[in-house]
């Protein structure tokens, strides 16, 4: 016999949390759906997030988050303080990433980076990323271009 449920399925990472931090009233949408009678499953994806950071004199003044999932790597973020950009730094942080990828034996390296940040572009291909796909509007008020480095 079937019947109705309240189920949500939740995907914990970027909907419940992001980081390390939950989302503004998380925990009040899971008091209401118990008070509905609702039942709720969490779900996660078998991956590995990591942020790893540059440090120069006790300071971060760049990091590089990324995520691991089975054989395929994704770039969330680079990131080099203003006042130490163009001094080969997102040079060293790109080829860490690359050599940790070759460890993890990872296929393919995957980043969202905007049409307008040329710089950034310009490192990606030095890299030997390829520009695949235009998101429309990926960053709101931008596009996005999808870039790809198959490794293995």
């Amino acid at each position: 016999q079937l019947k109705d449920i309240k189920l949500f399925l939740l995907d914990m990472d970027g909907t419940i949390y992001l980081d390390d931090d939950l989302f503004d009233g998380t925990l009040d949408f899971l008091e209401y759906v118990k008070s509905i009678g609702g039942r709720y499953i969490f779900l996660t994806n078998n991956s590995s997030k990591s942020v790893d950071k540059y440090i120069e004199n006790d300071k971060v003044i760049g990091y590089v988050k990324y995520l691991v999932m089975y054989d395929k790597m994704e770039i969330e973020n680079i990131f080099v303080e203003e006042e130490y950009r163009s001094k080969g730094i997102g040079t060293k942080l790109m080829s860490y990433l690359i050599t940790k990828a070759i460890e993890k034996q990872v296929v393919n390296i995957t980043l969202e980076v905007r049409i307008s940040n040329e710089v950034a572009r310009n490192l990606y291909k030095k890299f030997g990323f390829r520009e695949v796909a235009l998101r429309k509007f990926y960053y709101g008020d931008e596009d996005g271009i999808l870039m790809e480095k198959q490794v293995m």
